[in-house]
């Protein structure tokens, strides 16, 4: 029956043999090593895959440490400059202060100063009056008054101015 098809059964038995030989060369040679690799190529596919979800959930976590980071950098620095302007109003304030009692010392110094130089100058005008009292007296009891009444009024006023001078 295959003989009327033209097909002979030695060559198609041979052509099936061969096909076995070959298909069982290419399967043990080259079927199997290709399988081989394609399972290696995808295996390293699947661990570059999971090494790169690894390394973008690396990232994703260092940047929320960076943003955590910088936030408590962000919270240091106001802290740093609350403190500094704290500080600042602070010796503001002390400064202020000491200026306060600056003047204060100031203005007493000045005072004293003034009461001592105001009572300088009394006594200054208190002995100058003296003197003239004196002189003046002296020129109308000379004209007046003998010499020796003269003496003991000089004597009398020399006490009072004496007494006057010692009262200061």
């Amino acid at each position: 029956m295959l003989a009327k098809l033209g097909i002979q059964p030695t060559a198609l038995l041979a052509q099936i043999i061969n096909f076995l030989i070959l298909f069982f060369l290419l399967s043990k040679f080259l079927y199997k090593p290709l399988l081989k690799v394609i399972d290696e190529r995808k295996k390293k596919i699947q661990e570059g895959l999971e090494n790169s979800k690894k390394i973008k959930q690396e990232a994703e976590h260092l940047e929320e440490k960076r943003a955590q980071e910088m936030e408590k950098v962000k919270k240091e620095a106001a802290e740093i400059m609350q403190k500094a302007e704290n500080n600042a109003e602070k010796l503001r304030r002390e400064t202020i202060e000491k200026a306060k009692q600056d003047g204060q010392e100031i203005r007493k110094q000045a005072r004293l100063d003034f009461e001592e130089e105001k009572r300088k100058m009394l006594a200054d005008i208190k002995s100058q009056t003296a003197w003239l009292v004196l002189e003046t007296t002296k020129g109308v009891l000379k004209k007046s008054l003998g010499t020796k009444e003269q003496r003991a009024l000089m004597k009398n006023v020399l006490k009072d101015m004496k007494e006057i001078k010692t009262s200061k």
